[in-house]
């Protein structure tokens, strides 16, 4: 039978060595005699941690230095720049939908205090023609004429006929009412 050769690990090329494998992996980036310059194996624990802030600053220092000549804080400005644009352009847009919104509901709202105000016009219409046919009646039956209350009730008729008509209740109208009516009773009171 033949035998089949054991598979090796990537890293037990470095086996033989006495050092732990991260170690022997190091050294493959800085050589052995380098690092022993830098830190030899003998060294105070002091010694070794002011080594390491020493390399971890160096190290550092490089990175950011590769990032400013590369053009990393460029584009990662740039970028940032436009993620929060967006997300303004986005807040300005939910903000205008949502003015949007409120805007169409008071509409609706409006609409449907105008459909009751036309309806409470209608009614208040009804009652004011009741009201005239009640005072022809009376003036046949009593024989006593009552042209004033007539014409008060007609030019209130007349007024709710022209705001159904128009379906506007404007300021200008209900003052113009208010003053015609005014002036009326005072004319039946005698004043």
């Amino acid at each position: 039978a033949a035998r089949i050769p054991k598979r090796r690990h990537p890293a037990a090329s470095l086996a033989g060595n006495e050092a732990p494998l991260l170690l022997r992996l190091g050294y493959r980036i800085v050589p052995k005699h380098v690092a022993n310059t830098i830190l030899p194996p003998n060294a105070s624990l002091t010694r070794q941690v002011a080594t390491m802030y020493a390399a971890c600053f160096a190290v550092g220092a490089g990175m950011e230095l590769f990032m400013i000549k590369t053009g990393f804080y460029a584009v990662a400005t740039r970028k940032e720049a436009e993620r929060r644009a967006a997300a303004l352009l986005e807040r300005d847009e939910m903000e205008r939908l949502k003015v949007e919104r409120e805007r169409q509901q008071n509409e609706r709202d409006q609409h449907g205090v105008e459909l009751y105000r036309t309806r409470d016009r209608e009614h208040y219409r009804i009652r004011l023609s009741e009201e005239l046919k009640s005072l022809r009646a009376q003036e046949r039956e009593t024989g006593a004429q009552m042209d004033g209350e007539k014409a008060l009730v007609k030019l209130q008729l007349k007024d709710i006929q022209h705001h159904l008509a128009s379906a506007s209740d404007s300021a200008w109208s209900r003052l113009r009412h208010n003053w015609v009516t005014s002036q009326f009773i005072g004319l039946f009171r005698g004043q």
